[in-house]
């Protein structure tokens, strides 16, 4: 899907991706460092900076896997983002009926928990609930966030507008 976030992005506004097995330093599975100074140079000449989850070095283990939801948690506070947008191939986090939530907040969180299901694949680096909260600890320091569908045309755009797509994870 990464590519597909790049592609789009540099139709209408300049993107790179950073692979993690390039930046991060893992120790016995939990990040431990993050080389930010690529990406602060790209965000400064107003470059949109495209990640997702990797195989990284680890120094205890040789290697782990750093799902792209804690790198983007990891980073968002690195980076002092503001607002985050998490591209998935899902309109954004489904309720039991296949429905959209449109907006999850940690208090409104505890009712739907059980409603998280995947979309059939197999992510090995996490599922929409670990997505979700990873941004809701985003969310308690002030960061909004909305999980949309990236392949869709023009979501991406939308997006980066400021326009409200998918879900939005905020705090109360």
């Amino acid at each position: 899907m990464n590519h597909i976030f790049v592609d789009i992005l540099n139709n209408h506004f300049p993107a790179l991706t950073f692979h993690p097995s390039n930046i991060v330093i893992a120790e016995n599975g939990e990040i431990r460092e993050i080389f930010t100074s690529p990406l602060n140079e790209a965000l400064n000449r107003g470059i949109t900076p495209v990640t997702h989850g990797d195989v990284v070095f680890d120094i205890i283990k040789g290697n782990s896997i750093i799902s792209g939801d804690r790198l983007v948690s990891h980073l968002s506070f690195l980076l002092s983002a503001t607002r985050i947008g998490m591209g998935t191939n899902v309109e954004g986090v489904m309720d039991e009926k296949g429905e959209v939530i449109g907006e999850i907040t940690p208090e409104s969180f505890q009712a739907i928990e059980s409603v998280f299901f995947s979309s059939g694949k197999t992510d090995v680096t996490g599922e929409m609930k670990g997505k979700v909260l990873e941004l809701l600890r985003l969310a308690e320091r002030g960061i909004e966030s909305q999980i949309f569908n990236a392949s869709v045309p023009g979501n991406i755009e939308k997006f980066l507008r400021g326009e409200r797509i998918g879900t939005l994870i905020r705090s109360d």
